[in-house]
């Protein structure tokens, strides 16, 4: 019935104070549950914690998906609070779910979970030493930019039908040929050891947005015919 189906009949399973979530694509580091509670002691005003996620793939292809994706949550910087972590790696305090579930969508239900939670009053947070590897599965240019593709037609279909950060931004859709996603991700590879790596992938990440934003174009124009700002 899909990841968030599956989630939810975790967070019914559960019996614990915390539950914990991952991918099936994740591998996490063997002291992840551990540093994870502990950071829970340490922040007693966090209601969920999340951490990075590393790459353990070599190609180039696989880079770029992680450059395109994750460049917010690659491991660097200190503790600090967030908007939204993705589930390949977060916790949260079942108290504070209270009944929140993910919706049963193929795309940002984490993301929609996390304001919905946060709307709430609870914060989130990122510790850099909470680490999960990730193991990208799609390795070839062809399935990178359709996953690119996918990203962006979900990216508006979430942003009309949920409040989600960038909901203004498409009503001013032609913003999006200056690819404001390439000017944050080098914001965020600058702070990193990444830099001659990312460099090495710019080419195939600036495909990756051009794909994604033909998507977002292609899904505004679809929308609109049924939906009105």
């Amino acid at each position: 019935s899909g990841a968030g189906a599956a989630r939810n009949i975790g967070i019914e399973s559960s019996r614990g104070e915390i539950i914990a979530f991952t991918d099936s694509d994740c591998i996490a580091l063997e002291n992840w549950l551990e540093e994870m509670v502990n950071t829970f002691i340490k922040l007693p005003e966090a209601s969920a914690i999340g951490g990075g996620v590393l790459n353990v793939n070599v190609d180039i292809i696989s880079w770029a998906d992680y450059f395109s994706n994750f460049s917010e949550f690659i491991p660097t910087g200190t503790i600090r609070e967030m908007r939204t972590i993705p589930t390949l790696n977060i916790a949260y305090k079942m108290e504070k779910l209270n009944g929140l579930r993910f919706l049963n969508l193929s795309n940002t239900e984490d993301t929609i979970l996390n304001m919905q939670f946060r709307e709430k009053g609870n914060k989130i947070f990122f510790n850099p030493n909470l680490l999960i590897k990730h193991n990208h599965r799609r390795v070839d240019l062809k399935s990178y930019l359709l996953k690119q593709e996918f990203y962006g037609k979900w990216f508006v279909y979430s942003r009309i039908h949920y409040n989600l950060p960038g909901k203004k931004l498409i009503k001013y859709k032609y913003l999006f040929l200056l690819f404001p996603r390439i000017v944050l991700i080098i914001k965020r590879i600058i702070k990193t050891k990444y830099i001659i790596k990312f460099i090495k992938t710019l080419p195939i990440v600036f495909l990756g947005e051009i794909s994604r934003t033909k998507a977002i174009f292609y899904n505004l124009r679809t929308f609109n015919i049924y939906t009105t700002f």
